[in-house]
């Protein structure tokens, strides 16, 4: 503060001399002058007020500090301000950085204070420089490979189209079509992807040879593959197990097997136009009798519904199957479709009348397994015991592959067991329902003294099916004038949103014998009433919700009334109605570095302005002294004193006021 020049002497209301000051303080300040003439004059008040926010400390935050060529980042700042202003002149909260170098912002917050970040450098990464090769062909056939190698050096990602491969070394082994690329990255995590190869694996033909593996000496039979395109090549090994008749080169031949008994291979080879190859082999007996060999379609032990198939092979002129040692009426065919259990054969003839019977093929079908029961515990749906489980809701699946879940939501329910022997069975539908009821109150009415502590009842006033929902802890966020009560029984005073203060408060239902109780006290939420802007608040149920249920909850709200108060001058003041002895509610409150003080005498004598804490220990004398009636004003620095709640006492001959106070820093 300067006062105007050309003046002999100066006296700041500070008791300072000089034509100008340094004020830090919230304050009026004046300055009396005298001139050459020896006449003086006092300025006209000034007021200061010292912002409670403190200089912006802004951080600038980065995911990297490293920018590949080519490439932007984006950077931002690690909280929220009113303003920015970027080194590039960007005024924006986030910008984007592309170029190396440093960067900084200065910010500017709701309260006109300004800070400014320290500076942080970013530097510009070359991408890495790699080539995809190919060690030969990349058209082939199925069954043969290509390998497709990257530039050294790097860290790799493959690709094929868009979907991600496991493998990360340098080169891979490609056996199927696609197309294919690799992403190499840095060590200073800048990457480049290589334009894509393309692959293609042409199949090769898969032929399977039809006809009797059991031929009686001397027979004759014929073999075919389905239709192929290319060339066939058919062979007997050894040679002397018999003589292609008819068919070499075509899908379809005629044998003449030898006259004596024998074992060996009959082999195709089918080679198409593209040059891909396949073979297909069958193993062949000759002997005085037939013996056939049964195929199965799937496993031969399975669970009820299912069935398998059992195949004689082909070729023969007559089939027979049996059961148990038993033949089965209509069972003539070269298969037999069967879901019972039991130890089953077949008996051929070919053309010549040569028969014989196959070993046996035992067919197991699993007990049924126990249609599932879905019970209820609250919110837990538990199945009987089985090897494992797959939930659904209202038809759709769950993740939930337990024995119990928890249901989160009201719905349809089922679970599918399996048993030891992979059979599933399903539950019949469980019809979940989960959403409770209850209304809860903060109780109207209350009242109390400025510095009296006050509880405040939050009471369930009643609820349905709490127990069903597996409703148990509970969370509820209170509003109210933060000006007229101090929270007492929470862990943290909350937030502030205007002139409201928001606390949260938590619980546990009460239960009797196990259950929650339908009704009852919840919880007394204890304040400390101090002097505020009002005489009475509200006190409101922001929210209100159970944290493992779904309940709907109606909310009452209450109310706070101060009692002994009057309203003087636009404050709220505590009067003694004999004498006029006042003692104002502090400003601000809370407060962090000073409060004002307003008060009263109504008596000279010895008088005594302090401040204690809770505890009834003295943390500050502001007057002890004799004084006279009037109204005073005291403007008391707070750095003394830890965050907490307060009471100053004004002590005259006749009088004791108090008022409550807190301090947060």
């Amino acid at each position: 503060l300067a006062s105007s020049s050309g003046y002999s002497t100066y006296k700041w209301s500070t008791g300072e001399t000089t034509s100008s000051i340094a004020v830090t303080k919230t304050g009026d300040y004046t300055v009396a002058v005298t001139n050459s003439a020896g006449c003086s004059g006092t300025s006209a008040v000034t007021h200061i007020r010292v912002l409670p926010d403190s200089v912006p400390k802004p951080v600038i935050a980065a995911a990297t500090t490293t920018i590949c060529a080519g490439d932007s980042i984006p950077i931002g700042l690690t909280e929220s301000y009113a303003s920015y202003r970027w080194s590039t002149d960007q005024t924006t909260p986030a910008i984007y950085v592309s170029k190396a170098g440093s960067y900084s912002v200065t910010v500017t917050n709701a309260a006109g204070c300004s800070g400014t970040s320290a500076p942080v450098t970013f530097i510009i990464a070359q991408k890495p420089a790699v080539q995809l090769t190919a060690s030969g062909p990349t058209t082939f056939c199925e069954g043969d490979s290509v390998t497709l190698r990257a530039t050294n050096g790097y860290q790799y990602t493959w690709w094929n189209g868009a979907t991600k491969l496991s493998n990360t070394t340098a080169s891979i082994v490609v056996t199927t079509s696609g197309t294919y690329a690799v992403t190499a990255t840095n060590a200073a995590g800048c990457d480049s992807t290589t334009a894509p190869i393309g692959v293609t694996v042409n199949p090769a033909p898969h032929p399977a040879i039809v006809g009797p593996s059991s031929i009686c000496i001397g027979g004759t039979a014929s073999y075919s593959i389905a239709q192929a395109v290319g060339q066939m090549l058919w062979q007997l090994t050894p040679a002397s197990l018999g003589t292609i008749t008819s068919g070499q080169g075509t899908n379809t031949i005629a044998v003449q097997w030898g006259s004596s008994t024998a074992t060996g291979i009959l082999e195709i080879v089918v080679t198409g136009s593209d040059g891909c190859s396949g073979t297909a082999t069958m193993p062949i007996t000759i002997d005085s009798h037939l013996t056939p060999t049964i195929a199965a379609s799937g496993p031969l032990a399975f669970c009820p519904g299912s069935s398998v198939t059992l195949d004689a092979g082909a070729g023969y002129a007559s089939y027979q199957w049996s059961k148990d040692g038993t033949n089965i009426l209509d069972a003539t065919n070269e298969t037999l479709t069967t879901s019972q259990s039991g130890s089953y054969t077949v008996f051929v003839t070919n053309t010549t009348g040569c028969n014989g019977a196959s070993e046996s093929e035992q067919v197991t079908v699993y007990p049924a397994p126990v249609q599932p029961v879905i019970t209820r515990s609250g919110a837990q749906l538990t199945s009987t015991p089985a090897s494992s489980y797959a939930w659904t809701f209202n038809g759709a699946p769950l993740a939930d592959a337990t024995q119990t879940i928890t249901a989160n939501q009201g719905g349809t329910y089922t679970v599918t067991t399996t048993d030891a022997n992979g059979c599933t069975a399903t539950s019949g539908p469980f019809e979940f329902t989960n959403t409770g009821e209850a209304t809860v109150m903060l109780t109207s009415g209350n009242t109390g003294n400025p510095g009296d502590k006050i509880a405040v009842p939050m009471t369930l006033v009643s609820s349905t099916d709490l127990a069903q929902s597996g409703a148990s802890d509970y969370v509820a966020r209170i509003r109210f004038n933060a000006s007229m009560l101090a929270p007492q029984s929470v862990a943290s005073l909350g937030t502030v949103s205007g002139s409201d203060r928001i606390i949260t408060v938590t619980g546990t239902l009460p239960q009797a014998g196990g259950v929650p109780e339908s009704s009852g006290l919840l919880q007394n939420i204890d304040f400390i009433a101090t002097l505020g802007s009002d005489t009475c608040t509200d006190l409101t149920i922001d929210t209100f919700y159970f944290t493992n249920a779904n309940v709907a909850v109606t909310r009452e709200d209450g109310g706070f009334c101060l009692t002994g108060i009057c309203m003087q001058d636009g404050h709220a003041r505590l009067v003694n109605p004999d004498a006029r002895v006042s003692l104002a509610a502090p400003r601000p409150n809370p407060a962090s570095q000073s409060v004002e003080i307003d008060y009263e005498l109504a008596e000279p004598g010895p008088t005594k302005l302090y401040i204690e804490d809770m505890l009834g220990r003295t943390a500050m004398v502001i007057r002890d002294e004799p004084m006279l009636p009037g109204a005073y004003h005291e403007s008391v620095p707070l750095a003394a004193l830890a965050s907490g709640t307060y009471r100053y006492i004004l002590v005259t001959p006749s009088q004791v006021l108090s008022q409550p106070m807190e301090v947060i820093k």
